[in-house]
């Protein structure tokens, strides 16, 4: 009985495992634009697959900062728009590490600045690094 519980529990893990791994590696994010619209400064990320709309939302983290208020243009599901003062993007430094999480996680916060992407807690990814030379282009 014992041997033929642990077999299926065996089962369950070689065939879930690799579905949530490439799950999570075939989704990709990448910076589109950083444009000044009305005094807002619009950070956009496009995605080769839809954005997962529910109950979380995507926090940005950068620069030692992280930023909540977002907004998919047109209603656009592969894309996400994070809104941040032109006070907070100056304050930015140029080049700094970019991750994208599906969910607000105090750790993460803590980690702001000062850890890898892959030390952020939930569904997360990085999204390349904070090129500021894109602004109006």
């Amino acid at each position: 009985m014992t041997r033929t519980l642990l077999s299926c529990l065996c089962l369950v893990f070689l065939f879930f495992i690799p579905i949530v791994s490439q799950a999570q590696s075939e989704i990709s994010i990448n910076l589109t634009s950083i444009q000044n619209v009305g005094g807002t400064i619009e950070v956009t990320f496009e995605t080769n697959k839809q954005f997962i709309v529910g109950d979380n939302r995507y926090v940005l983290h950068t620069g030692g900062q992280h930023f909540m208020h977002s907004k998919h243009p047109g209603g656009d599901e592969k894309k996400i728009t994070f809104l941040l003062t032109p006070e907070e993007f100056d304050a930015l430094p140029d080049g700094a590490e970019m991750v994208v999480v599906y969910g607000y996680y105090y750790s993460n916060v803590q980690l702001d600045g000062e850890g890898a992407s892959s030390d952020y807690e939930g569904l997360h990814w990085n999204s390349g690094n904070l090129d500021k030379s894109l602004l109006n282009r």
